[in-house]
């Protein structure tokens, strides 16, 4: 049995739940209760698992069957290979697909599901093809068949399957070329040699040259690649000439990925193809489509046809009368519940048993077992005798098939998931009614089930896949009217008997537990009050609830030392009074009324100080007076990095481990075993041919994000949260080996160094390691412990291992501590003096190994030399003072035993003997102190002697060392510590009492104790798999995995598709995602293994489509998948083709401008562009033909294809893109050949500034152009720019960062910080090109209607009122600037992401301006009382602004050198190629204008003023049509816009978000969509719980998400549920 599932579910809630109560806390008992209790409310965090199944499909004839019949070539005979044996019997599906594509010479789109065997449905087709040629002696050199994958894995997964079916046939030739192939064949063969370790078969082509020379009967290939072979002059082979006469299939797998933008690029791509090979010519090539997710049954076969008419030009046809004309294959699958006598069932747990017996049992004895464990548990002797009959032939597998088959628990079970899948709680309740086991008896039925097997192949009784979906929590909500209530979702208010009550957001202080409110104080009709702060451009204030009659805490001037940035000012805190009744607040020194409430239900609370930014808010809590780096309060809100890290690890601990693959050998090519050159064993094994053997033991997890900003930034961050874990996990299990020796020689901390550097080796983390760095590494582990930086999840903070001072030699009280008035014990004085000394361990004030850097990034934030003197700090040098006037840990520690002793000293008195242990006790300036070899002595000019602790005199103290170990904690702030005088609490300020404890028992649902006590010590290496790493580093990383030298890929969509990544037994989705047919596919990656059922685990954001489907699970586990759509006609998209097949013309008749930059761009007599220019000025008749052919009709003119008007779009020296390119790459170069002069003049060094010229000239010409948006750009959509990386190292060669404008306005923009590769890269110019400016425009946006206009900036006069409304637009105006060259990189070397992702501060909004509108008749639905006008708009312009939320950005318009506008500007800066620029920084915002299509959405006659009504109702909507027509969320959005004229009305603006357009929006105007649209948004709006009685809020599970956060505080789904109520009443 693989991952038990119940098992894993049950891990990964207890982890998550523990975490959630472990790193939020309430000081109140009653508001923690209610935490505790809602958390572990069943399905409110973490859903039941669902029970999904998998059956296999239907089978017809054999290919010896369609042999004889005739159908098939007898060729196939000759293949006699393991991977398509003549007698395997194919699926019925499979079988349709080839006699439609062989009989009929039927295009076909075959639409199967996962694990289909797709491949064999076009392959079969394709090698009959091949086998008839040769039977005519027609089998020459050429290309058949191209099969078209999005992505090289996919090519890499074809061509594995190839090698096995062709290795004897070796007549038909194939071969794989994209990027990854190599140009010269010893170049080819010896990269060959190096992945398989053995030669190619005779009949793969891996070279290039060898393809040039005699073109591959199967090409595979990439979409992209294909735009590569059509360009280039030395590939047209494959295209023109004898050998391209040849073509006849061509397959697109995948084909669900190219809906939208993509699928015109595609549409547009086989356009040309097409051209090339048949002229255009329909009806010469037969095309295949292939996909696992493609429509939601024959409803949707029609559209499906439709979709692939559109994709290839080529007719497909559904007519479901006619089975000739039927072009879409769907699958037939087995039933579940097939009819059989059934002989009763087991008592459940035998199941059990049985199910142990399969676990533990050795196979040889199985049966026997099994059938002793039936026999005795009711199994009739028939079937028994059946069965083991089986198991003597199918072995144990067998014999289970027989004896569950006739089970009716098992039949009734296989009933009900054949009518859909269903909770495992509600299946075992259903089928074991009230047994407390049933849940584990179920699994244990459905894993044999699963495991039960007739014969090796055939399905088992109950193939099956778990899912489990966990949600994030969204914020704390407290009302304070009458008895405190708690709520875990967004509430503004309640109502109580009529009345409604405000309703407060909650954050806890980490350290103490004391209760924040977070909030504004705005203005009421009745005075100021106290409102949620939720809006995205302010910083929320955090209020101190101060409940019990305490004085504002001070800071610890320790922290002050170690974090110096964070120090406080002195400065009074404000102090309000605040009615919990009403939301009133007002200063407690006001002598008006607070409020009318009168009801005493009145709070004190203080205003504490925050950082400005919203995220860390605030660093000192002013109860307990703690202060933290990262944030001492923290609001209920968790990081999705930090969720999905405790849920990645649990599952990854759940997983077992991969077995070692059997090898198959091949039989063709042996050695010759009479050569004695010949190599011993070199046995060829079909494993070894096809991919790699797995690491026996490795453990390997795919995780899934929709982001690829987000899945680069989990790699590390998984990286480094797991090492923490393994670090701590192998520091308590040195111990425990060592504990005797530790026990005995009393092992201080340098004695840790060596056993755990031992561990470290033995448990193979770092196998790259000398023994020397181990011993490094080690000394960092334990000195992390040592000096408990984050110390609330150290081995100390929980109670797993201390630290004490070994006691010198000599007397070690001081009289004065044991006489009066102190009057200690010996033991209490020593454990005093041990208590204050430890507070300068835990203060960083300690002496580093050698071996080990103060500076060292592990001992962040606080990673730098400290040290102590008598008296008073210096946070610039990172002094400590022992003693001091203010408070620091010493002082409040004394001070606390001395007032629990009741001594009646004064705190003069008392700093005085805190200075008489410093000067008169410890004496670390005379050379007879018992404590001077404690200390290092270090002299500071100017400062004096300072001292640090030296870590040799510190002992280890653990329970697993010494079981008499006794550890105490304090009953107030939890804290645990071995030092106790008089039951004093050393937290800082805390006023509690410590008891003794035994930690385990306190601590048994803290996350981080259960990690540490709990984790198996396994490695995991997490690195990021996204389209930022170039194809060459993700071709290398994905055999990284496979190999098991990575075991979790953090990746974007990149393995969404098939795949085969190896033996997956479970996947994680760290998001839901966008579709149904996105989570089958990802869900779909897991399961390969045939012996356990799969697992997939999904984590739901904060935010609408997430929650929405945790609620809804069903809706992605089964639901339905609409048929792709795309509209061709995108004139931007367009135009590339035009002007990649005028280059592939130009580049056949002129080979010497094709190669490089250099080639193309730095030739003269003539440059590239000028030849080009030159070759289209004779108007060539064969491109205009074929330009008329591929350029779809209805964009002929509006391109001017007829009048080569579309030239002056390439070339003009205003716009011609080819020409901004070309001056682009000229200036860069040239800027760099002046700066090199100049260095050279001056005797510096230029060597990196010539290899950085030879770098830019050597670009290859179709990737720089593709880059540059001339040509395609496969993957993203158009209006695509680079954040230009000017390193020269690895990790930089390793990443290519491009994006759409639109995207890059936010992400790219200067000082946004980017994380690819492992590094944190940060935006610093706007790009610039010579004799050429920036577009700039001046722009003002209404803060009225929000009306948005602009114009250029040397033609605007200004703006003074608004058009629509006539506010005046005062300050909100501006200039933006159109950064259309790109960004580029800081020169800095690059960060490390850290534990906070990169922030975000500001977002993009977009506007429509109303104009140049291209309206098409629109659609009305009368509704009740009102007309819903739906008007498509083709070629709507919309326009964005990225303003860094108001800030702005400072700009050098000579160089481009950009912050943003509340950052401080350099007077003097460095250009991007490092020289002085001395050029004046101006503020600008950066703005974008595009075209796509809109529909304009208008309720004629409705006004409705109430504030956030139409923002509610626009972004409802928006929700609405991704549920009813299933589009992408983030594929569409909307914004308002005010009507001329009409300042009282509002329009709702809808668009596709791709620039061009890819049909979305304007499905809305087509046939009953409308209506089902505004039914599934009141649908949606409806389910949601958030808010009052009436709906009065909002949340991330229905209207919010982060791109509206803007108006988060206006969005009420209520107002929209009234609307729409009332609407389709």
């Amino acid at each position: 049995m693989g991952m038990n599932p119940i098992d894993a579910t049950r891990d990964i809630r207890r982890s998550y739940l523990n975490y959630l109560t472990t790193t939020f806390r309430f000081k109140d008992p009653v508001l923690q209760a209610q935490f505790e209790e809602t958390l572990e409310e069943p399905g409110r965090f973490v859903n039941e698992p669902i029970l999904e199944a998998t059956p296999a499909f239907a089978t017809g004839s054999s290919i010896e069957e369609m042999i004889r019949e005739g159908v098939l070539s007898k060729r196939f005979l000759e293949l006699d290979t393991p991977s398509l044996p003549h007698s395997r019997t194919l699926y019925v599906h499979q079988e349709a697909a080839v006699r439609k594509l062989v009989e009929k010479g039927r295009n076909v789109v075959v639409a199967t599901g996962t694990g289909s065997g797709k491949t064999e449905a076009f392959l079969i087709p394709i090698l009959n093809h091949l086998f008839r040629e040769d039977e005519r002696g027609q089998l020459g050199p050429g290309v058949r068949a191209l099969l078209l994958y999005p992505m090289n894995a996919l090519a890499n997964d074809q061509l594995a399957r190839l090698r096995k079916l062709l290795v004897n046939y070796p007549k038909i030739t194939f071969g794989r070329y994209t990027g990854e192939t190599e140009e010269p064949h010893f170049a080819a063969l010896e990269k060959y040699r190096e992945l398989y370790g053995t030669d190619p078969l005779d009949n793969e082509l891996i070279s290039r040259e060898a393809m040039w020379a005699s073109p591959p009967h199967i090409l595979l290939t990439n979409y992209a690649m294909l735009e590569y072979l059509l360009l280039r002059p030395r590939d047209s082979v494959f295209f023109d000439g004898v050998s391209s006469e040849s073509w006849r299939f061509i397959v697109i797998d995948e084909a669900h990925t190219y809906a939208g933008a993509r699928g015109i690029e595609i549409a547009m791509l086989l356009r040309r193809l097409k051209d090339r090979v048949v002229q255009g010519e329909t009806g010469r090539i037969q095309c295949i489509a292939t996909s696992a997710t493609l429509g939601r049954g024959k409803d949707d076969y029609p559209a499906v046809a439709k979709f692939a008419r559109d994709l290839f030009g080529e007719e497909f046809s559904w007519d479901e009368g006619d089975p000739d004309k039927q072009d879409v294959v769907e699958a037939s699958k087995l039933p579940l519940a097939e009819a059989r006598p059934s002989w009763g069932t087991f008592d459940p747990g035998v199941y059990l048993e049985l199910q142990n017996a399969v676990k533990n049992i050795p196979e040889s004895a199985l049966p026997n077992e099994l059938a002793r464990i039936a026999g005795t548990n009711g199994v009739p002797g028939a079937v028994l005798i059946e069965a083991e009959k089986a198991g003597k032939i199918g072995g144990w597998q067998a014999f289970l098939y027989e004896m569950l088959k006739g089970d009716a628990r098992l039949f009734e079970l296989q009933h009900k998931l054949e009518d859909g899948p269903g909770f495992v709680r509600d299946l075992a309740e259903s089928l074991i009614p009230h047994d407390d086991d049933a849940i584990e008896k179920l699994v244990a039925l459905v894993d044999l089930a699963n495991q039960a097997k007739a014969e090796g192949e055939s399905q088992a009784l109950l193939p099956a896949r778990y899912h489990l979906f966990v949600r994030a929590i969204e914020g704390a909500y407290l009302s304070l009217a009458g008895d405190k209530r708690l709520y875990l979702e967004r509430h503004e208010s309640i109502t109580k008997e009529g009345k409604k009550y405000p309703v407060f957001e909650a954050a806890t202080c980490r350290r103490c537990g004391s209760t924040y409110l977070v909030g504004k104080i705005e203005s009421g009709s009745e005075g100021h009050v106290l409102n949620q702060a939720h809006a995205f451009d302010e910083a929320p204030g955090y209020f101190l609830l101060v409940e019990t009659d305490i004085h504002s805490a001070v800071a610890n001037e320790d922290d002050e030392v170690g974090f110096p940035d964070l120090s406080e000012s002195s400065e009074c805190l404000d102090e309000y009074s605040l009615c919990g009744t009403c939301g009133a607040i007002g200063s407690v020194d006001s002598l008006l009324p607070l409020c009318d409430c009168d009801d005493g239900n009145v709070y004190r609370v203080l205003k504490a100080k925050t950082s400005g930014s919203k995220k860390k808010g605030v660093y000192l809590c002013r109860a307990c007076g703690r202060c933290n780096p990262h944030g001492i309060v923290w609001r209920f809100l968790v990081g999705a990095e930090a969720a999905a890290s405790v849920l990645a690890t649990a599952l990854y601990q759940n997983l077992k481990p991969g077995e070692e693959k059997e090898k198959i050998e091949i039989d063709h090519r042996p050695p010759d075993e009479d050569d004695p050159w010949s190599p011993v064993g070199q046995a060829r094994s079909l494993e070894t041919a096809a991919s790699f053997d797995e690491s026996k033991g490795s453990r390997k997890l795919l995780a899934f994000s929709d982001s690829r900003q987000d899945a680069a930034f989990f790699a590390p961050y998984l990286n480094r949260t797991h090492d923490r874990i393994l670090r701590r996990t192998l520091i308590l299990e040195t111990l425990e080996r060592h504990r005797e020796n530790a026990l005995r020689n009393k092992w201080r901390l340098q004695d840790l160094v060596d056993p755990l550097a031992k561990s470290i080796e033995e448990a193979e983390l770092f196998p790259k390691y000398s023994y020397q760095e181990l011993r490094n590494e080690a000394w960092k582990w334990t000195l992390q412990e040592f000096l408990a930086v984050d110390r609330h999840i150290s081995l100390e903070g929980l109670g797993l291992m201390g630290f004490t001072l070994a006691k010198p030699k000599g007397p070690v009280a001081p009289r004065a501590l044991t006489g009066p008035p102190w009057n200690l014990t010996g033991d209490e004085a020593w454990t005093l003096i041990v208590a204050l000394l430890d507070t300068l361990r835990t203060g960083g004030a300690v002496l580093f190994p050698d071996e080990v850097s103060p500076g060292d990034e592990a001992f962040l934030p606080r990673n730098k030399e400290l040290y102590v003197r008598e008296n008073t700090a210096n946070p610039k040098n990172g002094i400590l003072s022992w003693n001091s006037s203010r408070l620091n840990g010493r002082v409040d520690y004394f001070f606390k035993v001395a007032e629990r002793i009741c001594i009646g000293r004064s705190h003069d008195e008392l700093r005085n003997d805190l200075s008489s242990i410093w000067t008169r006790y410890l004496r670390l300036e005379s050379h007879e102190s018992l404590w001077r070899d404690y200390f290092h002595a270090v002299m500071m000019p100017g400062l004096g002697t300072v001292y640090q602790l030296r870590y040799n005199f510190w002992e280890l103290r653990s329970k697993i060392i010494d079981d008499g170990l006794t550890w105490y904690i304090c009953d107030k702030c939890q804290n645990l510590t071995l030092h106790n005088v008089r039951g004093v609490c050393r937290a800082y300020r805390c006023q509690g009492t410590l008891r003794p404890c035994d930690p385990e028992e306190e601590l048994k649902d803290n996350h981080y104790y259960r990690l540490y006590k709990e984790t198996e010590p396994v490695p995991m290496k997490v690195e990021e798999h996204t389209a930022q790493l170039t194809g060459e580093a993700a071709a290398k990383l994905q055999t990284e995995f496979i190999k098991g030298a990575v075991n979790v890929l953090s990746c974007s969509t990149t393995f969404e598709l098939g795949v085969d990544v190896g033996d997956l037994e479970a996947v994680f989705m760290r998001n839901v995602p966008p579709s149904a047919a996105n989570y089958i596919q990802r869900a779909g990656r897991a399961g390969r293994r045939t012996d356990s059922t799969a697992f997939a685990l999904t984590f739901a954001q904060r935010r609408s489509h997430d929650l929405t489907h945790y609620r809804e699970p069903w809706r992605m586990v089964s639901g339905k998948i609409v048929a792709p759509q795309f509209k061709l006609e995108n004139e931007k998209i367009v135009k590339r083709h035009v002007y990649a097949t005028a280059l592939s013309a130009f580049f056949k008749e002129n080979w010497d401008y094709f190669k490089d930059v250099a080639r193309f761009f730095f030739r003269e007599d003539p440059s590239g562009p000028e030849a080009l220019g030159g070759y289209l000025r004779m108007r060539p008749e064969a491109l205009l033909r074929s330009l008329t052919r591929i350029v779809p009709e209805e964009l002929h003119n509006e391109l001017d294809v007829p009048g080569w008007g579309w030239v002056r779009s390439l070339l003009s020296e205003g716009e011609g893109v080819l020409q901004l390119a070309y001056r682009e790459v000229v200036s860069d170069v040239e800027e760099l050949e002046k700066l090199m002069e100049e260095r050279f003049r001056q005797g510096k060094p230029v060597d990196h500034l010539g290899r950085l010229v030879n770098t830019i000239k050597s670009r290859d010409i179709i990737g720089f152009l593709s880059s540059r948006n001339v040509i395609p750009k496969y993957g993203f959509p158009v209006d695509v720019v680079e954040l230009q990386i000017l390193h020269e190292g690895e990790d930089a060669k390793r990443l290519q960062l491009e994006r759409d404008l639109r995207i890059a306005l936010s992400e790219y923009a200067p000082s946004s910080q980017v994380v690819a590769g492992g590094k944190l890269w940060t935006s610093r110019y706007i790009k610039r090109l010579p004799n050429k400016e920036w577009d700039r425009y001046r722009y003002a946006i209404c803060g009225n209607c929000q009306s948005y206009v602009r114009e250029r900036e040397d033609l605007a006069r200004g703006f003074g009122t608004c058009p629509v409304c006539k506010e005046a637009y005062g300050k909100n105006q501006g200039v933006f600037i159109v950064p259309a060259f790109g960004f580029m990189a800081s020169k800095d070397k690059p960060g490390k992401p850290g534990d906070a992702r990169p922030e975000r501060t500001y977002s993009t909004r977009v506007f429509y301006p109303g104009e140049n509108e291209n309206a098409e008749e629109s659609v009305i639905l009368e509704l009740h009382g009102v007309s819903l006008v739906a008007t498509p708009i083709s070629r709507g312009t919309l326009g964005i602004i990225n303003d860094a939320g108001r800030v702005r950005f400072k700009v050098c318009s000579t160089c481009g050198y950009a912050v943003m506008g509340s950052e401080p500007a350099q007077s003097k800066h460095k250009n991007p190629w490092g020289g002085d620029c001395k050029g004046k920084l101006k503020t600008y915002s950066l703005g974008h204008e595009f075209q796509t299509d809109v529909v304009k959405l208008e309720f004629r006659d409705w006004m409705d003023p109430r504030p956030g009504f139409w923002l509610s109702l626009l972004y409802g909507l928006l929700e609405g049509i991704s549920g009813a027509l299933d589009v992408e969320r983030r594929d569409i959005d909307g914004c308002l816009y005010t009507p001329l004229g009409s300042p009282g009305t509002r329009a709702l603006i809808l668009f596709d978000d791709v620039p061009g357009g890819a049909g979305h929006v304007r499905r809305i105007a087509e046939e009953g969509a409308l209506y089902s649209v505004l039914e599934e948004t009141l649908r949606r709006l409806s389910l949601c719980t958030c808010g009052s009685d009436d709906n009065d809020a909002s949340c991330y599970g229905c209207l919010r998400n982060y791109r509206n956060q803007f108006c988060h505080d206006e969005l009420k789904r209520g107002l929209v549920v009234e609307f729409l109520s009332k609407m389709l009443s």
